[in-house]
């Protein structure tokens, strides 16, 4: 039997308690509100940083990527002109199989930093891809 002036168990923790859960709650709420606010902002783009061989597309849709990765490889050279003591040979991009690996290379870069939930990305886990397929 209980006196008037003692406390029942669980009752009479004071203040600590509850303070500490409430700082809990609290900074769970903000990481929470962090990791939504990153989300949003990166939705539907390439992460800021990536880029493709040295053509950045942070911050671009799929398609602004592979728009500016098309670009980038109608501007290669179309020859390349090699010399030797014994003559010189002209071989066109065709002939030495330039194909840029456009649709590879936006996938890859779509998927740094997101695991291997999207196409093209990482399946090796966390981080970004071994290498983007850059140009092929």
């Amino acid at each position: 039997m209980q006196g008037k002036g003692l406390p029942s168990r669980g009752k009479g923790r004071g203040r600590g308690g509850r303070s500490v859960g409430g700082a809990v709650i609290v900074l769970c709420a903000l990481v929470a509100a962090l990791v939504a606010l990153d989300y949003w902002s990166n939705a539907g783009a390439v992460y800021r940083g990536v880029e493709v061989g040295g053509v950045p597309l942070g911050g671009k849709t799929p398609q602004e990527a592979r728009r500016a990765l098309e670009e980038r490889a109608s501007g290669a050279p179309g020859e390349v002109r090699l010399t030797g003591p014994g003559g010189g040979l002209v071989l066109d991009k065709e002939e030495m199989g330039f194909r840029p690996a456009v649709a590879a290379s936006v996938g890859e870069a779509y998927g740094v930093g997101r695991g291997a939930a999207y196409p093209g990305a990482s399946t090796s886990g966390w981080g970004p891809p071994s290498a983007p397929s850059g140009y092929r």
